[in-house]
């Protein structure tokens, strides 16, 4: 079995998206003849934490490095002092900081220590290609050292459009992270990215594209049972922090619509708590904070549809993970996006459900639509995203850059 090693700056039990793609390859790539090694940090502070997932990592080989960034010292700092670990290490004010003392990124610090480490693990392993995903772009530096010092093949992966949706601070900062982002396409044998707005976007000329997907280990077995609430049930999963999130004028709708309700599971802004508590919405809105992984796709699992929504600065380029984990569970979805989007681009491709601007009317709208008609899924696209097979198309990747490899040496 041949030998990869992941760089992935984010691992569990961090409870965020973007821990699953790395995750999820790593898990699968064993039944493709690939044997991972993934490469990450040691704990760090975090908003929130899903050990259910930690627990499934630990049956995969992996290395955690120590790091210098404020997320890996916040960590240390709370634990000796017995507070809560996100405290610091989150908080938009020391993340901007960070990012102002960091020339490439914030988790730029972790960088000699993973490097170091990755060359150790190379060596005595007999690594035989390196695969880093970013963002943090402090990911693919290491897999692009370590490949300069290695010679080894090297796949570099992108998540999202970091460039637009992660400016830098000054035109230092920015003239570092394009010359990093240049000097890793170069030495890059092969590209991936999520979709192919992320391709357009960081100019990614012949990218190959694998979306996320959902795990069939992580669905539950009831997504068939009928939910016990009378009506029309909208689930959502995921947080819900930012500004610029269409919640308010779908609460608006789902607050004159009688038949149907809201469940929203994840964690939310105090902000918008206010109106979910609105007494007009008593018995139509369900909240629930922030729960592991496979409990939320659970409890969502019993909805008849599902949201997404996303904020500005994101939807144009981007698609958040969970639409994929939608698209596991077999629901039409309900997209609230402004403007040109990536996400709508998938909704209509795939016949995934409707996709309406963020107001009220339109909302209504929708939802009487999605009541009306019965909505299925095709079982090929749902195949389609599965980890498996978007893990297969990875690695008939990497047996393509290694056979290149051997043809030029």
């Amino acid at each position: 079995m041949k030998k990869v090693l992941i760089v992935s700056y984010y691992s569990p039990p961090l409870g965020t998206g973007g821990v699953n793609r790395a995750f999820k390859f790593a898990k699968y790539l064993p039944q493709f003849g690939w044997e991972p090694y993934v490469l990450t940090v040691k704990k760090v502070a975090y908003f929130q934490y899903d050990y259910e997932k930690e627990r499934e990592f630990l049956r995969i080989k992996h290395l955690r490095t120590e790091s210098l960034d404020v997320a890996r010292l916040s960590y240390l700092l709370f634990r000796r002092n017995g507070r809560k670990t996100a405290d610091l290490g989150t908080t938009p004010a020391i993340a901007r900081l960070a990012r102002l003392f960091t020339l490439i990124d914030p988790k730029s610090p972790w960088i000699p220590f993973a490097y170091s480490a990755g060359l150790r693990l190379i060596r005595r392993e007999n690594i035989q290609l390196i695969f880093a995903t970013s963002p943090p772009l402090s990911s693919n530096v290491v897999g692009m050292l370590l490949a300069k010092r290695t010679g080894l093949a090297y796949v570099a992966d992108f998540r999202d459009p970091f460039l637009d949706v992660y400016p830098p601070p000054t035109f230092l900062h920015r003239t570092v992270l394009e010359t990093a982002f240049r000097k890793i396409k170069k030495r890059a044998d092969a590209v991936t990215a999520v979709t192919p707005a992320v391709v357009n976007a960081l100019g990614l000329e012949g990218a190959h594209v694998i979306e996320n997907g959902y795990d069939p280990d992580d669905l539950p077995v009831i997504s068939r049972e009928k939910h016990e609430k009378k009506g029309f049930l909208l689930a959502y999963a995921g947080s819900l922090l930012g500004r610029e999130f269409s919640l308010l004028p779908l609460l608006e709708a789902v607050r004159e619509m009688d038949d149907v309700s809201l469940l929203i599971v994840g964690k939310i802004g105090e902000g918008y708590l206010r109106f979910i508590e609105d007494p007009r919405l008593s018995g139509k809105v369900e909240f629930r904070e922030y729960l592991p992984h496979r409990e939320a796709l659970r409890l969502i699992a019993k909805a008849d549809a599902l949201w997404v929504t996303q904020e500005k600065k994101w939807t144009r380029n981007a698609v958040p993970s969970k639409l994929f984990e939608y698209i596991g569970l077999g629901k039409p979805i309900l997209a609230t996006v402004e403007g040109e989007s990536e996400i709508a681009n998938y909704i209509s491709r795939f016949r995934l459900g409707i996709t309406v601007p963020p107001e009220k009317e339109a909302i209504k709208r929708a939802l009487i639509e999605l009541k009306k008609r019965e909505h299925k899924l095709d079982p090929s696209v749902i195949e389609y995203f599965s980890r498996q097979k978007q893990t297969e198309r990875l690695a008939f990747i990497f047996e393509e850059v290694l056979s290149s490899q051997a043809s030029r040496s």
